[in-house]
């Protein structure tokens, strides 16, 4: 018998050109996440360290850096709410009532604050009264 055809990239009947392009468009989005992440943070920092806006009681370099690290872990914890997962019902519910909780009567709903995101099947039942 022949030796068998060794394929390099793609499996065959997958587009090489499609496959280079979703890495090229993960890449990118990847770095645009990182660049908005970065440039938030840091307008962030420059308000909470503006006395017209916190009064005498503005966040130095300490405090800062103690935002930043619970910043990271409650993003890291609730990035699911962006992503499509089987979990991201749960998430995106807890996400809302922990926010409903400080913003009470400003709250909107996660379907309106990020309405370009699809609805998940739960979201479409969810009533944000705390009840499912």
């Amino acid at each position: 018998m022949g030796k068998k055809k060794v394929h390099h990239g793609p499996p065959p009947g997958k587009n090489a050109y499609l496959e280079r392009r979703r890495v090229r468009d993960d890449v990118m989005q990847d770095a645009n996440r990182q660049t908005f992440e970065q440039y938030t943070w840091d307008c962030l920092c420059m308000v909470l360290n503006d006395k017209t806006v916190m009064g005498k009681d503005v966040f130095g370099r300490k405090r800062i850096a103690k935002i930043h690290k619970a910043w990271m872990d409650v993003y890291k914890k609730f990035i699911p709410v962006l992503l499509k997962r089987d979990e991201t019902d749960a998430y995106r519910v807890l996400f809302d009532q922990q926010l409903q909780k400080i913003l009470q009567e400003y709250f909107a709903p996660f379907e309106e604050r990020y309405y370009w995101l699809p609805v998940t099947e739960e979201a479409k039942k969810k009533t944000y009264t705390g009840e499912g």
